[in-house]
């Protein structure tokens, strides 16, 4: 009788996740499907390219506090955990399928980011990348404030940022509602900034055969 009991609620909590899990995609798609913002690319696009202990974190935090630049601190930041980590684990996008490490070609993929963070098509990046604590810094603050708020702006002081909730936690849904933050004020800005450790020569003139507008500072 008891094996009874403990199968019929192992189903039970089974149908309830797969159902939560249906409604929570269907909501995420419906809300992709909405999402009209897109913002105009910035006018110029720059990457500060460098080691890591180089400083070079002082001087995009220097950078950023110029009103004409947006920029995005370390935007292969987990890119790079994904492809460097031992766990199998796929990376996840709003509207494309996942996909595994070995997939996809790792240098090919970081330039497609770098493309997409400098020309502020954040959607098209991938959720861990979205909820990362990153987004944190400067004119970027209102779409993390509006994240730990679950969808809805939140104005927080360092006390309350330290003890906010795990960003990984935030439904798809949320993220999507928030977005119009980043794109908000990348739209206001003639510059747009990221900066990066880790990146290959040969990748950088790849991108700049791609793009010969972007300018590259080492």
């Amino acid at each position: 009788m008891k094996r009874w009991i403990v199968l019929i609620t192992i189903i039970i909590i089974l149908v309830i996740q797969y159902l939560f899990t249906g409604i929570k995609t269907k909501v995420s798609r419906k809300y992709f499907q909405d999402f009209r913002w897109k913002s105009k690319e910035p006018k110029q696009q720059v990457i500060l390219v460098a080691y890591m202990r180089s400083g070079s974190s002082f001087v995009g935090n220097i950078l950023q506090y110029n009103p004409d630049v947006f920029y995005v601190f370390e935007p292969l930041y987990t890119l790079e955990q994904f492809y460097t980590s031992a766990i199998k684990k796929p990376i996840t996008f709003f509207h494309k399928p996942p996909f595994f490490k070995g997939d996809v070609d790792y240098e090919e993929l970081k330039n497609e980011y770098v493309s997409k963070a400098l020309s502020c098509d954040f959607r098209n990046l991938d959720i861990d990348t979205l909820t990362h604590i990153h987004w944190i810094r400067g004119k970027m603050e209102p779409y993390y404030e509006c994240l730990i708020g679950n969808g809805k702006f939140k104005s927080t002081n360092q006390k309350t940022r330290q003890s906010a909730p795990d960003l990984k936690s935030i439904s798809r849904s949320n993220i999507l509602k928030c977005l119009h933050f980043l794109y908000k004020e990348c739209d206001k800005r003639n510059v747009s900034l990221i900066k990066l450790i880790r990146y290959k020569m040969r990748s950088a003139e790849i991108l700049l055969a791609k793009y010969p507008n972007y300018k590259i500072i080492i």
